[in-house]
């Protein structure tokens, strides 16, 4: 009797890096947020933009000109690629 393996891999971290191209950056901490799960959206301008934590949102909402041009060029901290990089305003 034949026997078959039916299991999935994820080869070369496909999967991963579909996952990390649909993600967003927090404005105001660069920490990259899933728009699909954000808990923090503000529609501005016709556009959604997603935080990571209500901390972030509300600094923004303070400052918005602070972050505006920065959606773009913010990055989190750079450092080994494998660590989890937190907001410094998450709790």
């Amino acid at each position: 009797m034949k026997h078959q393996h039916h299991h999935q891999h994820d080869h070369d971290g496909h999967n991963e890096d579909a996952q990390t191209a649909a993600m967003v950056t927090d404005p105001v901490c660069g920490m990259k947020v899933d728009p699909t799960k954000s808990k923090h959206p503000l529609e501005e301008d016709g556009h959604t933009v997603h935080f990571c934590s209500a901390g972030c949102l509300e600094k923004y909402r303070a400052e918005p000109q602070r972050f505006q041009g920065e959606r773009s060029e913010k990055k989190p901290p750079r450092g080994d690629d494998k660590a989890i990089y937190t907001c410094p305003m998450h709790p």
